[in-house]
């Protein structure tokens, strides 16, 4: 009778070891977003009970506009290749080569945008990817015409195409353009470049219709992070001497990373606006969108947003010590919800889940003071 028993028993141990295992390999491996109310394995059964449902219902014609799995995409590559066409945020890294870059290194190892170039850009309709996290389309040789099978994947699968444009400097061109002989420089990432958005939506050029008086330049670049946004603010001050009157810092929390503190980004803001011997001086805290709405997103682990609220707190207390102005677009996304009425409001406010949309970058210059001005009435 002990035997039995003792079977029973090893067996059942047996299997809790295999399901312990089963849901430590699946949340190592691809289900780490897994909400600390559920389990990986409950997952995988239900997304394949689900999928078994789906299967005995009639295909939707809603479905057939979304691009549901990675070979479609692949499917096309000889024509995106031929076209000079990459995906952004994407696992299709075989379409970037030196054809479809529009930020390029230049001779000193420093990160800008390729000089006199425009290129076209719009956010497709995916259910792959990450969440909240959509794959951006860009044709960097607009002025070619695209092969049949681009033009069709552009036509079925498509939305809010707009364009981008470089100056012979590499800056994104600002709109209205001005000659006012005072320079307000802009620097940052992709935020302060204006990420799928076009020239006249951006930042500077809302700056710049506010403020005529003066010339917003657009020095920010896309995938730059502290050093490289150091360095080339160091280079555009040294372009343009007593010419610019004024410096605005887009920074986002995406431009940590292990190699970057608080302390070298204050300390290096600091030496290079000392330097120069610039007074006016602003910077703007901008945040992801899972990161800034925790109400309405909840698949941030909390180690990140601990970790991410540290380095805010240190950058924010250390820039207290300096003769600098602090925006923070946390609070002006809260105001914006409190005078809407709606919690969903401040998703009008992103165009994707870290770059603000024209809204959003309105809001942002008629909040901003520039040189003792504001954009606000």
């Amino acid at each position: 009778m002990k035997k039995p028993i003792f079977l029973v028993v090893y067996i059942l141990a047996c299997l809790l070891l295999v399901a312990f295992l089963l849901e430590v390999g699946l949340r190592w491996v691809h289900y780490q977003k897994t909400s600390t109310h559920d389990f990986a394995i409950k997952e995988v059964t239900r997304n394949f009970r689900e999928g078994v449902k789906a299967a005995k219902l009639p295909p939707s014609p809603e479905l057939s506009r979304f691009v549901a799995s990675e070979k479609e995409v692949r499917d096309l590559y000889p024509a995106f290749k031929k076209d000079a066409i990459a995906f952004g945020n994407s696992p299709f890294i075989e379409l970037i080569h030196p054809d479809t870059e529009s930020i390029v290194r230049d001779k000193d190892g420093v990160l800008g945008n390729l000089p006199n170039h425009t290129y076209q850009v719009a956010f497709g309709r995916y259910r792959i990817g990450d969440p909240w996290d959509p794959i951006l389309y860009k044709d960097n040789h607009p002025e070619k015409p695209n092969s049949p099978e681009t033009e069709a994947f552009v036509k079925a699968r498509l939305f809010n195409a707009t364009s981008a444009s470089h100056d012979a400097d590499g800056h994104r061109n600002t709109v209205p353009a001005s000659t006012a002989p005072d320079i307000v420089l802009v620097i940052g990432d992709s935020v302060a470049y204006g990420a799928a958005v076009n020239d006249a939506a951006t930042f500077p050029s809302q700056l710049q219709l506010l403020l005529p008086n003066v010339r917003f330049i657009s020095a920010g670049v896309g995938g730059s992070g502290t050093p490289d946004n150091l360095r080339r603010l160091s280079i555009e001050l040294k372009r343009y001497g007593a010419q610019v009157k004024s410096v605005v810092y887009v920074f986002c929390e995406n431009d940590w990373n292990d190699d970057d503190t608080p302390e070298k980004l204050c300390t290096g803001l600091k030496e290079a606006l000392d330097g120069a011997g610039i007074q006016d001086r602003v910077f703007i805290y901008t945040e992801y969108l899972e990161r800034i709405m925790l109400d309405l997103v909840r698949n941030t682990k909390e180690s990140d947003l601990r970790r991410f609220w540290q380095l805010k707190s240190r950058t924010l207390d250390l820039l207290k010590q300096q003769p600098i102005t602090v925006v923070e677009w946390s609070k002006l996304l809260d105001a914006h919800r409190q005078e809407a009425g709606s919690v969903f409001s401040g998703m009008a406010l992103y165009v994707d889940h870290c770059h603000l949309s024209p809204r959003g970058l309105k809001i942002l210059a008629g909040s901003v003071p520039v040189l003792g001005k504001s954009g606000k009435p």
